[in-house]
């Protein structure tokens, strides 16, 4: 995106430019102030358009900021629905209370519980900052579940990696 800057000149010295999200013209102070306070995680509302702007993280020079629109916001990883409130920064208290019926075996009732499937030991490897990291929940419904939770709460881009599945014979006889 090519943005273009220019002076006013009842302002000498100062950078405008044209912010089409806000279809305004704007210093580039106020930008990287505005965009600064919607990345936050208790950002404005006033400000909250401004978060994920490439422009607004070039002029707070964090080339490396999160465009992800889930960021900082109460999404539960599971159902992806938002919530007022996180059990353990993760789960809404239904998708908590429907995985706590699945660990005890019951529900409140007594009854096996049906409404959940299988939980498994999952983990997710991502690139954030130039780093590998690895997100690892003992129980998750899928992978989902995990890149949900890494674009709500790293506040650099992120970027996934799958591995491939392993040829079935050894390398020296697929050639052959």
């Amino acid at each position: 995106m090519q943005v273009e800057y220019f002076e006013i000149k009842e302002m000498p010295g100062e950078k405008f430019f044209r912010c089409e999200k806000r279809m305004a013209t704007i210093r580039i102070c106020v930008c990287t102030a505005m965009w600064t306070s919607a990345s936050a995680k208790d950002a404005p509302e006033s400000h909250l358009m401004c978060r994920g702007c490439r422009i607004g993280a070039k002029h707070a020079g964090c080339e490396e900021a999160t465009l992800s629109p889930l960021f900082g916001k109460h999404v539960c990883g599971r159902c992806g629905v938002g919530s007022t409130r996180l059990i353990h920064g993760h789960l809404c208290p239904s998708c908590y209370n429907r995985e706590r019926e699945w660990v005890l075996g019951r529900n409140a009732r007594g009854n096996a519980p049906t409404t959940l499937p299988a939980l498994h030991r999952l983990a997710v490897r991502y690139r954030s900052g130039g780093q590998v990291k690895t997100l690892q929940r003992t129980r998750a419904l899928d992978p989902l579940e995990l890149i949900t939770a890494v674009l709500r709460d790293e506040p650099k881009q992120s970027t996934f990696g799958f591995a491939a599945a392993r040829p079935a014979l050894p390398q020296q006889e697929l050639f052959a």
